[in-house]
């Protein structure tokens, strides 16, 4: 008996269902990590102007330096100094977090030695413009070089050479982002990725106030609240959203089987009821014996 087009149904439903949970398992993948190897979902790569990877990854539409930072734009103002610009180290795309694979060599552990799993914001030196911390190392009000156990020393050079999740396509006939060259009016290197120098706790430097050109770059929504903040933590909206969808998926693929099985078994019902089970052999042979009886009560004679 050939099985009818209705219960084939189900089984289509139930293989589209599975397909989509694989795309949207897929979709949750994400090509950057931060220094613990987990997934860095909120974050997008960064692509020099010629369009190669530099490994670093920042917050999608937030501005990749030259010296592996990231940094997040508050408003609209232009430059670099004031509260106008949070600095802050991003993911990579190497989950292994190799230097050579254009990772930040810096704010990767905790006090506790432990290595993180998510961005940090790192604050400039007041007067030694070249030196940096990490926003981990001091709690509260005290933000300052002179409270902090360590600084690091980064390029002073500082530029701009992309923005994270824009790819340049050159031959899409649009130029790639152009941001603005640093104080020395040089222009930014296409394949700047400079590793960090040595860590050291001199505070001392004489290096000018470097500034960036920003108001032609997207904003992205990177809570910041005015304040420094030790931390920042975007990791969480993307999963929620992630999980709402698979979830929706799931339930509507389950309201579809389940109608079409109810709609089958009503179909079935009838054909059940209509056709009346066959008699055995012992109940075909008292049939026959009780109507021979009724025949000799009425006629004194057999069938």
């Amino acid at each position: 008996m050939r099985p009818s087009r209705d219960s084939s149904r189900p089984a289509r439903v139930l293989n589209l269902s599975l397909f989509l949970l694989g795309f949207l398992s897929g979709v949750a993948r994400s090509d950057c990590y931060f220094p613990d190897s987990s997934p860095a979902t909120t974050e997008a790569e960064c692509w020099d102007s010629s369009g190669a990877r530099t490994g670093l990854c920042c917050a999608a539409g937030d501005l990749c330096l030259n010296n592996t930072m990231c940094a997040h734009q508050i408003g609209t103002t232009t430059g670099i100094s004031g509260n106008n610009i949070t600095h802050y180290r991003g993911g990579c795309t190497d989950s292994t977090w190799s230097p050579l694979a254009g990772c930040p060599e810096f704010c990767l552990s905790d006090d506790s030695h432990k290595k993180t799993g998510g961005p940090i914001t790192v604050y400039q030196c007041p007067g030694g413009l070249n030196r940096w911390y990490c926003g981990l190392d001091v709690p509260g009000p005290l933000k300052s070089c002179a409270h902090v156990r360590i600084t690091f020393g980064l390029t002073g050079d500082l530029s701009v050479y992309g923005v994270a999740g824009i790819s340049p396509s050159p031959s899409s006939g649009q130029p790639p982002p152009s941001p603005s060259p640093s104080n020395n009016g040089s222009t930014p290197d296409q394949n700047a990725t400079s590793t960090p120098t040595a860590i050291s706790t001199d505070t001392s430097s004489s290096a000018a106030s470097p500034t960036v050109s920003l108001d032609t770059f997207p904003q992205n929504p990177f809570e910041n609240n005015g304040s420094e903040s030790s931390q920042v933590d975007t990791s969480v909206g993307v999963p929620i959203a992630i999980g709402i969808a698979m979830g929706t998926a799931i339930f509507v693929a389950a309201a579809v089987l389940g109608f079409f099985y109810i709609r089958k078994r009503r179909r079935e019902a009838p054909a059940r009821a209509e056709t009346p089970p066959p008699y055995e052999e012992h109940e075909l042979q008292d049939r026959r014996y009780s109507d021979q009886y009724v025949m000799r009560l009425l006629y004194g004679k057999s069938d």
